[in-house]
């Protein structure tokens, strides 16, 4: 009987997993001439069969909607369980010329990229769009087109020029300094207001409705009307201290203005790419551009048509200087009067700009003023940190199950293998949506997942501080395999070596970046390993032409021929071996013919390639272990470093932001013997998988270590992580909710990940009372961190 129920239960089970749902999405916006749903399942993933009149482009569907009115409907049958990922492009005829403007509304809120709905049988979406978020498109085409103009009216005056000279020998008029430095910082101002005006994305609404756009184009370009106006205020002092170096001091000047141009081109590409203007803990953290994160990501970005139109605008200074200069020269009032009353309009307008303050930021005042930005985030109240749970030292308490197994454990063995940039989202143990991941999914039934686990910071070499020493990371830019690489701290490896353990680290790409080579050497670490010195005869990936360092890596594959040399060398002591991939680092390498994991983003694409590759030398590992009868005997803890995004809050790559894709990560202890297929719920931090690791080997584990066991029932309930590379970012996650306090504009976010798991919600003026406790929370880990490790480092004075 029991047998017949248990197959029914299966029956219905499958039954409703193969069920679809309706659902119908109305759209509302009027005076449009057609609506096109851009849309997709489950990280826009294309369903199958495709529904009538769906065509699939850029490897997302597009359905056109159906016109009702003042609404546009759309109905379609969706897989049960789906979640639904959609945009909406549209056509308007608006302007006083009648132009077909071309307009995006995916959402683009705050915290928000595009429309995410959980999918219900007979659902109706009502999307009512706030329509100052929906933005015409535009790209930097017009920069072209007014670059290009400039240019042809250059030219053209440089022909007058030769004719009048020298044709009809008029003799020039001396160049008047004075009007030169006014005209010339006139000129600067406006191309940095025509490239702020294509940044803010305010081209085509300016097009559309001038008179009404002008004042808040004015308001968002407050920090140009500064730069220019100090370049002007200094160099006009030298001109009145050096009267004789006037000629020198013009040449000075006309390359800074080059050179502000090129910046502020150059910042539309970075912003893109970093969600940020370039700051000074951007440059320290690519190790002043020796690493792929900087000098890479943006040059990834920029193509052909970017340089010729830089190129342009660039050359477009020159005529636009020169008709100033001849009108300064014949009314010298009217260009004063312009910037006068320029700054009166965008000072007093009451336009409220909807434009992130990092896209108002002039450029050059980004980067100085994060030369000192790099503290002032801690509260003065140094008695804080007695407040945080951190000062008591849980014990721990495994349930019955895990004290049982552990210990009558036989391992002896440890693998640590870390997964370069790599969110939980696109591991298929925690999203199936995603399948670049069969056999670490096909294993998880030796494993148990984790399914809250999260890196504190970012960023590489300082999970791997965190990772080898059990430690929350240093609450700064700075790293500590750079400045403090020898710091005391015991480490898994120093730890292991008085059990008689031998250990390595082996690394596919390069030790060197931020000296975590240094690092490593201060860890009794006997055999370290990097592309440099791995026999395998693969594609070894680097910058071509490039005289830069640390940029190069090894194919993944080669870490499984290292491994297996190195544990047949001594096979009478046990080891710990710590394992890095490298392919997955951005810009994404790849070596063979692309398997198509059916997802819009090139770069995704790219990415989901090299995690393959990544999880197929797992493969080899595994049965690399097996052959050698090792498997049973050997703890393998697969994580992630960091997370990595694509778009999302509008972050590329991963160290700019702390939202899930930046830190979320997989986690999975590995072992035939030990685990299940268990799920376990607890919130913990990378911090945290040296003490597990001692726990499941029945050593003790160092008092000095910040992390817990994951096992323990025992252990706190709050995960810490931060971030210093754009602003100083701080958070914590317990339970369902997510707080995230940003110390450089003072805001805070919150948000329920098991209603909201993109982050797309800030719930924080609805939860008065848990971020008024979480405030307090993460200032005393804030204040307890910063005394931490100023001990263990030895830094005096703090």
């Amino acid at each position: 009987m029991f047998k017949i129920f248990a197959a029914l239960l299966i029956l219905l089970s499958v039954n409703s997993m193969s069920k679809a749902n309706d659902i119908e999405i109305r759209y509302r916006m009027p005076g449009a001439k057609e609506v096109v749903m851009i849309w997709g399942i489950n990280n826009w993933i294309p369903i199958s069969p495709i529904p009538a009149g769906t065509v699939i482009k850029d490897k997302v569907m597009r359905s056109p909607m159906k016109k009702e009115g003042e609404e546009f409907v759309f109905k379609v049958s969706v897989p049960s369980g789906s979640t639904v990922d959609y945009g909406f492009y549209f056509t308007k005829v608006e302007g006083p010329f009648n132009m077909h403007i071309e307009y995006w509304d995916f959402n683009n809120q705050p915290d928000k990229l595009y429309y995410h709905s959980h999918a219900s049988n007979g659902q109706v979406i009502n999307i009512t769009p706030n329509l100052k978020y929906v933005k015409p498109t535009g790209n930097i085409l017009p920069l072209y087109y007014a670059g290009f103009f400039c240019l042809l009216f250059y030219l053209m005056g440089f022909v007058v020029f030769i004719f009048r000279n020298y044709y009809l020998k008029v003799p020039a008029k001396p160049l008047n300094s004075q009007a030169l430095l006014f005209s010339a910082s006139f000129s600067l101002l406006c191309i940095l207001l025509i490239i702020r005006a294509e940044l803010c994305g305010m081209v085509v609404p300016f097009l559309l409705k001038p008179f009404a756009t002008i004042p808040l184009l004015l308001k968002i370009t407050f920090d140009d009307f500064l730069y220019c106006g100090l370049l002007f205020l200094i160099f006009g002092l030298l001109f009145f201290v050096r009267k004789k170096s006037r000629g020198y001091l013009l040449s000075f000047y006309f390359i800074f203005i080059f050179v502000s141009i090129v910046l502020a081109i150059i910042n539309e590409k970075v912003i893109a790419v970093l969600g940020k203007p370039f700051n000074y803990q951007w440059l320290y953290y690519s190790d002043f551009l020796k690493s792929t994160d900087a000098s890479k990501a943006v040059g990834a970005n920029v193509g052909s048509d970017f340089f010729i139109g830089g190129l342009l605008i660039i050359l477009s200074i020159i005529p636009l200087c020169w008709t100033l200069y001849h009108l300064h020269i014949k009314q010298s009032l009217i260009i004063p009067a312009a910037i006068i009353i320029s700054l009166a309009i965008g000072f007093f307008s009451n336009s409220s700009p909807d434009v992130s303050r990092l896209k108002r930021v002039n450029p050059e005042f980004y980067f100085v003023g994060s030369l000192y930005g790099s503290g002032g985030f801690l509260s003065s109240d140094k008695s804080l940190a007695k407040e945080s749970e951190f000062m008591l030292k849980n014990t721990d308490s495994l349930p019955a199950k895990y004290d049982t197994i552990f210990k009558q454990s036989k391992i002896k063995n440890v693998l640590i293998y870390v997964l370069e940039s790599t969110p939980a989202e696109y591991i298929t143990a925690y999203n199936p949506s995603f399948k670049a991941t069969p056999f670490l999914d096909s294993f998880k039934s030796h494993a148990a997942v984790f399914d809250a686990i999260y890196a504190h910071t970012p960023a590489t070499n300082k999970s791997m501080v965190s990772i080898l020493c059990a430690c929350y990371p240093y609450l700064s830019f700075k790293s500590i395999t750079v400045k403090y690489p020898a710091f005391k701290m015991p480490s898994i490896s120093s730890e292991l070596k008085k059990y008689g353990y031998r250990s390595a680290f082996i690394n596919s790409g390069d030790n060197r970046y931020q000296n975590a080579e240094g690092f490593l050497k201060n860890r009794e670490i006997e055999e370290i390993q990097d592309y440099r010195n791995n026999p395998c005869e693969r594609t070894v990936f680097t910058e071509t032409n490039s005289d830069i360092k640390n940029l190069e890596g090894v194919d993944d594959s080669c870490l499984s021929v290292k491994f297996l040399n190195w544990i047949k060398k001594d096979p009478s002591k046990p080891f710990f071996t710590m394992m890095w991939t490298f392919q997955t680092h951005y810009p994404y390498f790849n070596s063979g013919k692309l398997t198509d994991y059916g997802v819009a983003n090139p770069s995704l694409q790219k990415y989901l390639n090299a995690l393959h590759r990544a999880d197929e030398t797992l493969r080899e590992l595994v049965e690399g272990l097996k052959k050698e009868n090792l498997l049973e005997s050997t703890l393998i803890v697969v994580l992630g470093d960091h997370g990595e995004a694509f778009g999302r809050h509008d972050q590329t790559t991963h160290a700019g932001g702390i939202y899930e894709e930046n830190l979320h990560i997989p986690m999975m202890f590995i072992n035939p013997t030990l685990f299940n297929g268990e799920r376990l719920s607890c919130t913990g931090g990378i911090s945290d998988v040296a003490p597990s690791i001692f726990s499941i080997l029945n050593k003790p584990a160092p008092e000095i270590w910040q992390g817990e066991n994951l096992f323990s029932v025992n252990r706190r309930k709050r995960v810490y992580f931060f971030s210093p590379y754009s602003d100083y970012l701080f958070g914590f996650r317990e339970g369902n909710y997510k707080f995230i306090f940003n110390a450089t504009d003072n805001s805070t976010s919150l948000f329920d990940l098991e209603k909201d798991p993109y982050e797309a919600n800030n719930i924080a003026d609805k939860e008065p009372k848990f971020v008024k406790e979480a405030n307090k929370h993460l200032q005393s880990w804030m204040q307890y961190q910063d005394n931490y490790m100023n001990t263990v480092l030895g830094i005096s004075g703090k």
